[in-house]
């Protein structure tokens, strides 16, 4: 074998190498993405309206001033989630650490509804923004 086919033997396997690592570390971010959106929509399904707040990004506990007791009357008086799944996680714009995460959510009043959840990084933590 010469030595530009071992060179070139090589590089290709270091490039498959890596293009395998970033697919890794991408597949590993969205599945934190559909977790955190899961630990959400469990919150609310069991009426944990604290920890539902605690679990959401920073800029929805900002929006519009919204205290805590706030987010957690407009829960109460909204129709309950009964079930909910996850469908997928895609990215939500090609090199940002945006997601969005869509679910299938269904209430007591008989409605159900697609529903794309955005989910952010903040810190070393990925939170849901809905």
């Amino acid at each position: 074998m010469s030595i530009t086919a071992v060179v070139l033997v090589l590089c290709c396997g270091c490039t498959a190498l890596a293009g395998f690592g970033i697919y890794r570390v991408v597949e590993s971010v969205r599945d934190q993405a559909g977790e955190s959106t899961q630990d959400y929509l469990e919150a609310l399904r069991d009426q944990r309206f604290d920890d539902a707040y605690e679990l959401m990004c920073d800029r929805n506990k900002n929006r519009d001033g919204q205290t805590r007791e706030e987010f957690i009357a407009a829960q109460q008086e909204s129709p309950k989630l009964l079930n909910y799944e996850v469908q997928g996680v895609a990215v939500s714009q090609e090199g940002s650490s945006e997601f969005k995460v869509k679910t299938e959510q269904e209430f007591d009043d008989g409605t159900s509804r697609i529903e794309r959840i955005p989910v952010v990084s903040e810190g070393d933590e990925l939170r849901p923004c809905p």
